[in-house]
């Protein structure tokens, strides 16, 4: 069991586990002010726990894990799988223990047993010579890195034209940002892995993906999908074309967004569409986001992807149509062998970055689950696998090694909220 550190240590490590305040009955609510908490606070619930108030579904008459008492005010987390409840202070100082000072592999409910997260394996120096194991995004929600000011959430998603127009009919301002911009922006946990992937691919052209379309989402969330040359204009075409918003803003649009901001404070009905060129554009997004309350603000407003109906739409849309984009250049009979092999590469990226794998003829291949969140498991075996890094050769393929089957989507969810910021 971790202890509370000493009051003479770094206040950024300072421990959230708070005694009972005199005779109230409750814990100090969690930290809002160190981005480990709300980093790990988005994890916990994309994992299963749900932040609420009071004794939980069991009506605990106090906290598991330090004993104090409950009230109806006492901030806790919920196991979905067992309804035991934590006050959320004390039970992010377990999960900081085990992610930053254990070694162990899985997280596990304290109750039940049950694992509700995996961490990513170390590669093996003797797997050299393996292809690479399949991308699971949700084993990095937990990494936090250090030194990071981090005031908006930037949700990695798979392009889907017919969401984004969905987005902007609803009053959601897009913007297209270079590469260069994007890998400014502060990003964690499976989106930070997710973008790093698609960042990498690449032909001995360059970089594939040099523009992504970002949606400002309202609550200092911004949801941003990787684009193609051709998928930008056409997109742009068709906002334009549906009267959406103006398809081109140029250089000096830096000028129009302080003085826009400054008067409005928010885009006006019907959506907008800009094509921001200008250097900081990641700059003024997270200038704005910090100001809107930061990512405390992202946190309060979060709904997990499997609690929005609009999560299998968009998997599917953007499967979809990554895969007519590749099918529709192997047709093309005067199709350049760079772009075949620029949207060849494009593709396998997207699948692989979200945890998928496409077979050699583009069909997306059935993926054999060797972990299931909530899976019981035996901590003496875990011990023995953590001691045995070496894998069993016979266990590989020729082909890709296809791991777990993550439980991972994206969304573009159309509730708009009250206090959307104008990028």
């Amino acid at each position: 069991m971790p202890h509370a550190t000493d009051e003479n240590n770094d206040d950024s490590q300072a421990s959230n586990m708070a005694s009972c305040l005199n005779d109230f009955d409750t814990h100090l609510d969690l930290k809002r002010d160190e981005p480990r908490n709300l980093v790990r606070l988005i994890a916990l619930m994309q994992a299963g726990w749900t932040l609420s108030r009071g004794n939980g579904p069991r009506h605990h008459p106090y906290c598991l894990w330090c004993r104090g008492d409950f009230s109806h005010r006492t901030e806790i987390l919920i196991h979905d799988k067992c309804n035991n409840a934590w006050a959320a202070s004390c039970f992010m100082d377990f999960v900081h223990y085990e992610c930053d000072e254990t070694h162990h592999q899985r997280l596990s409910c304290p109750i039940c047993r049950a694992t509700f997260h995996t961490r990513p394996w170390r590669r093996h120096p003797e797997l050299a010579g393996y292809p690479e194991p399949m991308h699971n995004p949700p084993q990095h929600d937990f990494e936090v890195s250090k030194n990071v000011n981090i005031s908006a959430h930037i949700r990695i998603v798979m392009y889907n034209p017919a969401s984004v127009i969905k987005a902007v009919q609803y009053s959601k301002t897009l913007m297209i940002m270079t590469r260069d911009e994007m890998a400014k922006l502060a990003m964690f946990g499976r989106n930070k892995s997710i973008f790093n992937v698609i960042d990498d691919v690449k032909t001995e052209w360059g970089r594939v993906f040099l523009q992504w379309a970002v949606i400002s989402w309202g609550n200092n969330e911004y949801r941003a999908s990787p684009l193609f040359a051709h998928q930008e204009t056409a997109l742009l075409e068709l906002l334009a074309a549906k009267g959406l918003g103006s398809p081109m803003v140029k250089n000096e649009s830096a000028q129009i967004l302080e003085e826009w901001v400054a008067s409005t404070g928010r885009v006006p009905a019907g959506g907008v569409c800009y094509r921001i060129l200008k250097d900081n554009s990641a700059q003024i997004l997270e200038e704005w986001a910090a100001s809107r309350g930061g990512l405390a603000t992202a946190v309060a407003a979060f709904k997990p992807d499997s609690q929005d109906d609009d999560i299998k739409e968009m998997t599917t849309g953007g499967k979809e149509e990554a895969l007519k984009t590749l099918e529709a250049e192997q047709e093309k009979e005067k199709s350049q062998v760079q772009d075949i092999e620029r949207i060849s590469a494009g593709v396998h990226g997207l699948f692989r970055a979200f945890g998928m794998v496409l077979d050699d003829d583009g069909d997306e291949e059935p993926t054999e689950e060797v972990y299931h969140e909530g899976e019981d498991y035996d901590e003496e075996e875990e011990e023995e696998d953590e001691e045995d890094l070496e894998p069993d050769p016979g266990a590989v393929n020729a082909g890709t090694l296809t791991l777990a089957q993550p439980h991972f989507n994206v969304v573009v969810n159309p509730e708009e909220s009250d206090d959307e910021p104008f990028l």
